[in-house]
């Protein structure tokens, strides 16, 4: 898997503290990982799923105090005393169980990674389709070879091979993902019939159904799933983070005459859903691929600011 190696300057070797995650190396987990290379520590953010692309192989190399000018405008002066406080955590031998750092939703459609910051977050169809639907049509305005993170308020391009050109940063946030394609489009000075067509870009998404029937057994089989901690997330997931989230879900038929479904993961291909009906089918539980059906999520987890 890819990953980045923030060191000290002048030092190559020393305390190593790996961290891994399948939300991208930039934003948080960069900015914590540059706070303890600062402090005289060998940090290795290695990305779980391989698609955003890596630095350059020396990794970074600090300045004493020069970390600060690496923090992105969307850390709010607020958040940071908030990561000296995680560095800390980090830093002492106490264990303590996983609690959310922020609570929204993140999505990772082919070089496009987008995450947004809810005030309460709970899983919800309607926000996979519209993280699929602009993430694919913003991901059909990038050069080849570029990758582009988009969080709060702004979006950071990526790439080892110089893709994104003279292009670091957009000021076009998560919070309104139509402007952050026509940021796009106007950064790279993508020509308009290109910009028409990926407009038009309506991602199908699919899913693994493993039950249809009444509302008790569903959320049965729901729990079933939790317990066995069985499925994949797909290219979706919300609620807080790091907290651990259900993969499997409940719908219910939008004219509430239908059966509940449960269905787990969302995927943007039929062959990533089928390798995890596979995996599901290895647990003991039956089922079938089918595209995304339209309902309302039952009994979900919220999670909040409050915990």
């Amino acid at each position: 898997m890819l990953a980045d190696h923030h060191h000290p300057d002048g030092e190559a070797s020393g305390p190593v503290v790996l961290m891994r995650s399948p939300y991208g190396r930039s934003a948080l987990f960069g900015t914590m990982a540059a706070l303890m290379a600062e402090r005289g520590l060998q940090v290795v953010v290695q990305s779980v799923r391989g698609t955003i692309p890596a630095l350059p192989a020396q990794g970074i190399r600090l300045a004493p105090g020069s970390v600060r000018s690496l923090m992105r405008s969307s850390l709010h002066a607020v958040l940071r005393p908030l990561l000296a406080l995680g560095l800390a955590g980090l830093l002492s031998t106490a264990t303590r169980d996983a609690a959310a750092c922020w609570d929204g939703w993140y999505a990772e459609i082919g070089g496009v990674d987008i995450r947004r910051v809810l005030d309460v977050a709970e899983w919800n169809p309607e926000h996979a389709r519209e993280s699929a639907r602009w993430g694919a049509r913003i991901h059909a305005l990038l050069p080849p070879g570029a990758a582009l993170s988009i969080e709060w308020d702004e979006a950071t391009c990526e790439s080892d091979q110089g893709a994104c050109g003279a292009v670091t940063t957009i000021a076009a946030g998560s919070e309104d993902l139509p402007a952050a394609f026509r940021a796009v489009a106007k950064v790279f000075q993508v020509p308009a019939a290109k910009v028409r067509k990926a407009r038009a870009l309506e991602p199908t998404l699919y899913t693994v159904q493993i039950f249809a029937g009444s509302k008790r057994r569903a959320l049965a089989v729901k729990g079933h799933v939790a317990a066995l901690d069985a499925g994949e997330h797909g290219f979706f997931v919300e609620g807080g983070f790091p907290a651990t989230k259900q993969t499997a879900h409940v719908l219910r038929d939008p004219e509430a005459r239908g059966p509940h479904r449960v269905i787990v993961g969302t995927f943007l291909r039929r062959k990533e859903a089928e390798a995890a009906l596979v995996g599901l089918r290895a647990k003991g539980f039956g089922g079938y691929v089918r595209t995304l059906p339209a309902g309302k999520a039952i009994d979900e987890a919220s999670f909040t600011k409050m915990g």
